[in-house]
């Protein structure tokens, strides 16, 4: 049992987190089911095994993949429970590539995706594919009409991030799925930064759906591909069992997968309600952020969660370092490691610029008091270099 005095450290520690698209701590009624699983002498077995204990546990992941994909409004899909949204994305692409390479080897993606993505891509590139990385537009968002002149006839597959990872944007993904479904090529949507983020009902024409249960207050080292067509092939990556309809070997973790759905039916309930309280918390950035600031990707186009701008040239960036620490603030991605960012270079952003730039993105412990607290301390770098 936690002392008090670390729990109350605990939660000023959390207000002053800013991260949450890196990722978010777990939900206490998520650790419960968890820790439920766990615990239980029922729902431990390998849902494999034939005997009955085998059978109960294979129940249970039945009824948590019914659950996954009705909540995502694609009640017929199957899902493939992964380690995470980039074994997600790999899968997506390098099966489907692989699957479906006799109708055609090119692949249309954007050239802000997350490096899951990308290097997929790359690897595939390394084996005769061609892909083509389409430019964004200055705030991040893609030009429908540049998309749909890069389709041709040997067009196989397209790769979109829905919510962006580090500007926030939000793709059309229900338009760029009626045009794929005009044209016949698959659609692989990154929906890593989705759920509880951004409204979400799985278009018929999004053909595989990439998740992460630690960007929504799940645990980690859990994630699912969304095929929904659930007759649809593609190729596998690892070898090894058959589980999972051949797709993806190795046991199953019934209590991660307990602790995702839960997590993810907890976003969605509860979706207009912290809708409401993160877009107020989003509007006193709009209102009160210094006029010398700039924003990174589209304001309009956006989840609320996400704030990105880029400090005046007069800033230090040893400036900015202390606050990064103080409000667990970044310049981009987690998973990158260089100083620059692809993404930020994508929108035109300068190595010098992009020194200056902070991602804030809002959760769970986010409140009026801490948010105001951070753009007062923002606006005093501004002011005292002006």
């Amino acid at each position: 049992m936690l002392k008090l005095p670390y729990i109350n450290l605990l939660y000023r520690m959390l207000a002053k987190y800013f991260d949450y698209m890196a990722t978010t701590p777990v939900h206490p009624d998520v650790l419960e089911e968890m820790s439920r699983y766990l615990s239980s002498d029922q729902l431990f077995a390998n849902p494999d095994s034939q005997h009955l204990l085998g059978r109960i546990a294979c129940h249970e992941l039945s009824t948590f993949s019914k659950r996954f994909c009705s909540l995502l409004g694609s009640p017929n899909a199957r899902v493939v429970w992964t380690s995470g949204a980039s074994e997600s994305v790999n899968l997506a692409l390098k099966g489907a590539a692989t699957q479906y390479r006799h109708a055609g080897r090119h692949i249309i993606s954007w050239n802000t995706e997350h490096s899951a993505t990308l290097e997929s891509l790359r690897s595939l590139e390394a084996q005769g594919y061609i892909v083509t990385l389409l430019p964004v537009r200055s705030n991040g968002l893609i030009d429908l009409d540049a998309f749909a002149a890069a389709i041709r006839q040997d067009t196989t597959l397209v790769s979109i991030c829905h919510v962006h990872n580090e500007l926030g944007c939000i793709q059309p993904i229900d338009m760029i799925a009626d045009l794929c479904a005009e044209r016949g090529v698959l659609l692989h949507v990154d929906c890593a930064q989705s759920i509880g983020k951004a409204p979400l009902h799985l278009h018929p024409g999004i053909h595989f759906a990439s998740f992460s249960a630690h960007k929504c207050y799940g645990p980690k080292g859990i994630g699912a591909l969304v095929m929904t067509d659930p007759n649809r092939k593609i190729s596998k990556l690892i070898d090894g069992g058959k589980q999972q309809y051949n797709l993806r070997s190795g046991t199953i973790p019934l209590y991660l997968i307990a602790g995702f759905v839960c997590a993810v039916e907890m976003a969605i309930k509860r979706y207009d309600e912290r809708q409401a309280s993160i877009r107020s918390l989003f509007q006193l950035f709009i209102d009160k952020l210094d006029a010398r600031i700039s924003w990174n990707g589209c304001v309009q186009m956006r989840t609320p969660y996400n704030i990105n701008i880029c400090m005046p040239k007069n800033i230090h960036t040893n400036q900015l370092d202390e606050l990064k620490q103080t409000y667990s603030l970044s310049s981009h991605a987690a998973c990158n490691p260089h100083m620059t960012s692809h993404v930020l270079d994508a929108i035109q952003r300068s190595p010098a610029e992009q020194a200056r730039c902070l991602r804030i993105s809002l959760g769970l412990h986010s409140d009026q008091t801490t948010v105001l607290d951070l753009i007062a301390q923002i606006n005093a770098l501004v002011h005292v270099n002006a």
